[in-house]
């Protein structure tokens, strides 16, 4: 899951600097995978939705469940109040991606819903389902795990 995770933050940093895969530090290095084709540029709320599984290790319906007053971008931090009631961490990649959604992209989404509390919303502006959440995350993550895998090696 980590090169699920690690790869859609590389293709969410293409759509806002363009860099070449062979820039990375990583990818001097002999034998390392390189995924290609290339991913597809992801949305804000994908990543975050990524970001928040990865590093929390939320489960779905947690994640669904979190509403505005859950999150902490200065603790880093997620309230959980499903389930077994926990706090759990999260790390800065998960943070700018929560900030960026929670300033631009939420407030397009919210289409005259301003009382709803939810973190993650639909393009309706209500909370977003199990269902869509599957989808985002399988749309994101299948070219990834589908792509064959190449080395860079000279």
């Amino acid at each position: 899951m980590q090169n699920i995770s690690s790869a859609a933050r590389r293709g969410h940093r293409r759509s806002w600097k363009i860099e070449s895969v062979s820039d990375e530090p990583s990818a001097r290095l002999r034998g390392t995978p390189v995924l290609s084709p290339p991913l597809p540029r992801l949305s804000a709320a994908t990543i975050l939705a990524i970001e928040i599984l990865y590093a929390t290790g939320l489960r779905r319906a947690e994640l669904l469940a979190l509403d505005l007053g859950d999150v902490s971008v200065e603790d880093l931090v997620v309230r959980v109040r499903r389930g077994k009631g926990r706090v759990a961490p999260f790390g800065r990649p998960a943070a700018e991606v929560l900030d960026k959604y929670l300033r631009w992209i939420r407030p397009e989404l919210m289409h005259g819903h301003r009382d709803e509390q939810a973190l993650l919303v639909s393009h309706s502006g209500r909370r977003l389902d199990c269902y869509t959440l599957g989808e985002i995350v399988a749309s994101a993550v299948w070219p990834a795990l589908r792509a064959p895998p190449t080395s860079n090696a000279e």
